[in-house]
């Protein structure tokens, strides 16, 4: 069933602001359902150029740092640790997104807080940093005890699931605008949502 025959379950804007704004294959196959591609299409190679040379300090307009934990996730968590992901963005002031940093692993719930602070106190001297994690659930709790380090937390409202917030942002790669410079990233976006690792993508 492809989405305009099931407008009535899908919030109201999802058709108009974001699939109908997607790239012409994207489009073919989230709004249309026509699947002539494989997952890995969903972000391009040629989308995820690295950075020529990373901006110094003070040509840095922001920095933002995300955190992702996969807490409820079973086959991605034990009962002490489970899979997490920070990635930062650099922003220039040439409107242009470079990836400073790609950290994840299986951490304890200590070694995330740990690592979350080390990322924040990085970055802390920087015109602007934003240090995020989704206002939900363990990810509200984390934030909680990581304000308690001193790490200023931005609580973000996830809209709806992984790959709607992943196929809203195609446009921005596609436009040239962000700069990949991990390995690690550019693999789990090349082979998003397919992949089971999606905790950088997140």
């Amino acid at each position: 069933m492809n989405p305009r025959d099931n407008e009535r379950n899908i919030d109201e804007n999802y058709i108009k602001d974001i699939l109908e704004k997607l790239p012409p294959r994207l489009r073919e196959r989230f709004l249309d359902g026509e699947f002539g591609f494989d997952d890995s299409d969903v972000f391009l190679p040629e989308w995820l150029m690295p950075s020529d040379e990373m901006p110094i300090p003070e040509n840095i307009a922001a920095v933002f740092s995300f955190c992702d934990p996969a807490i409820t996730e079973k086959e991605r968590a034990t009962d002490s640790t489970c899979e997490s992901g920070i990635v930062s963005l650099c922003l220039d002031y040439d409107g242009i997104l470079h990836e400073s940093e790609s950290l994840h692993g299986m951490w304890s719930y200590k070694q995330l807080k740990e690592k979350c602070k080390s990322v924040h106190d990085r970055y802390k001297n920087m015109k602007e940093h934003f240090f995020g994690v989704e206002d939900v659930a363990f990810q509200k709790a984390l934030g909680s005890d990581l304000e308690e380090l001193g790490v200023n937390v931005d609580y973000l409202r996830p809209d709806g699931d992984k790959v709607r917030r992943a196929i809203s942002v195609t446009d921005v790669l596609e436009s040239g605008k962000v700069r990949i410079n991990s390995l690690a990233l550019r693999k789990q976006l090349l082979d998003f949502p397919g992949e089971k690792l999606k905790d950088l993508v997140d």
